[in-house]
Order: structure tokens, then C-alpha cells, then sequence
């Protein structure tokens, strides 16, 4: 019997760079990027504002090969995540 691979969330922090009405950029810490969300996510009384410390769990990104826009409207519009599991892809060459 094979044991099926479970992605297992990680507790990240970052630093509220700009905040919209209705989204939030939020610079990771570690130098691991910058990451757009939703204001709906964020489950929190406080009003968040550019400098304020977050917190939050982070369990899986795929990145696309195909080249995008930068429209962040579709994300803008979002109001739940889903979360969904999936195995790792092997690498190219391997």
C-alpha cells in the first residue's frame, strides 16, 4: 500500500506592502516573493495597512510555464479558496 502525499501547511509571515479596498500585497519574509490577495481572506478585525506584520498558512502554489498578464481583476473578485491537495510533480530531467 502506497502512503498518498499530503501537503502540509506552513505558518509564513510578511510585511503588508499596499493595501487596497478590496486587496492586500503582502511582501514574504526570506526573500520568497510577493504574493496579491484578496481583503476577504484576511480574518482579522484590524484594518491592515502597509507596514503591519501578517501571518499566515501557505500550502501550496503551482507555477505555469504558460506566460501571464499581470490583471489582477478574476483575483480582486475572489471571495473563497478552495483548497485542494495534489502530489508533487517530478522535475524536469528526472
Amino acid at each position: 500500500m502506497t502512503a498518498a502525499y499530503v501537503i502540509g501547511p506552513a505558518l509564513m509571515g510578511g510585511l503588508v506592502k499596499d493595501a487596497g479596498q478590496a486587496w492586500i500585497k503582502i511582501h514574504l519574509h526570506g526573500c520568497l516573493g510577493v504574493i496579491t490577495v484578496p481583503r476577504s481572506l484576511a480574518l482579522t478585525e484590524e484594518t491592515l495597512l502597509p507596514r503591519h506584520e501578517v501571518q499566515f498558512f501557505f500550502s501550496y502554489l503551482e507555477v505555469d510555464d504558460v506566460p501571464r498578464d499581470y490583471d489582477l481583476t478574476e483575483l480582486k473578485l475572489l471571495r473563497d479558496v478552495t483548497p485542494r491537495a495534489r502530489g508533487r510533480r517530478p522535475h524536469r530531467g528526472q
